[in-house]
């Protein structure tokens, strides 16, 4: 008779919460495809309703368009109570992740996200960040590692549950903890201060665009390297 040690016991319970987990986010995720779907025709016809010119039709068609908006508002409710179930969930996910990396090898890792291990292993490590289940996900796309993906922006509408949970839950703390927002800031002008920058705007006419900040300035030590200074400040800080 075979006998299983705790840590293996440890390790396979928390790899069902892992699992357990995925399906919960991928029946978040088909909700809101759902919402969606109904959402899109919804906001068509009340931007028919809105444009209708003729007096008497526009007044027969008031309590109309009443009772769309009213729907539109109820599904839109809907699906960011979703969203914000999906990041809490995303929040919860990351911590679960780490404690399994105490207990978990590559191969089990793999098999969590339904990836052969031979993929996960030949994922070069950045800056020597190693294959944490988090890293995995989040840095290195594990979930789509056997479709030679280089970058987020070829996602699309691929299965990336524990991508998708997480994302939410990093959004949702950039959006209420003023303190993370500023770490992170901090963390993209060290990292990315080359990189030329946006934020999004919304005029009067409540149109959204686009407009390019300038540039960080940098020190410029006598050794030739180049610094932030500490009490540097821009339109990127909240």
């Amino acid at each position: 008779m075979t006998t299983i040690s705790a840590q293996e016991t440890i390790k396979r319970q928390i790899g069902s919460m892992l699992v357990f987990m995925k399906l919960a986010i991928r029946r978040i995720q088909k909700s809101r495809s759902t919402l969606y779907d109904a959402l899109e025709p919804l906001k068509a016809e009340k931007a028919l309703l809105e444009e209708t010119t003729n007096s008497e039709s526009k007044r027969f068609l008031t309590h109309k368009l009443v009772k769309v908006t009213e729907t539109i508002a109820n599904i839109e409710a809907e699906e960011q109570r979703l969203v914000d179930e999906l990041a809490d969930i995303g929040s919860f996910l990351i911590k679960v992740m780490n404690l399994y990396d105490q207990y978990a090898t590559l191969h089990d890792k793999a098999q969590i996200l339904n990836v052969h291990h031979s993929l996960i292993e030949r994922i070069e490590v950045i800056d020597d960040m190693e294959k944490s289940l988090f890293n995995l996900v989040f840095l290195y796309h594990g979930e789509t590692a056997g479709e030679n993906e280089t970058f987020i922006g070829e996602r699309g509408t691929r299965d990336c549950p524990f991508f998708d949970a997480i994302h939410r839950a990093f959004v949702k703390e950039l959006r209420e903890n003023r303190a993370f927002r500023k770490e992170t800031n901090k963390f993209f002008n060290d990292v990315f201060s080359d990189l030329p920058r946006y934020r999004t705007f919304v005029d009067a006419d409540g149109n959204q665009h686009m407009e390019r900040l300038p540039p960080i300035l940098k020190v410029v030590e006598p050794d030739g390297s180049k610094r932030i200074p500490a009490n540097y400040k821009d339109d990127m800080d909240f």
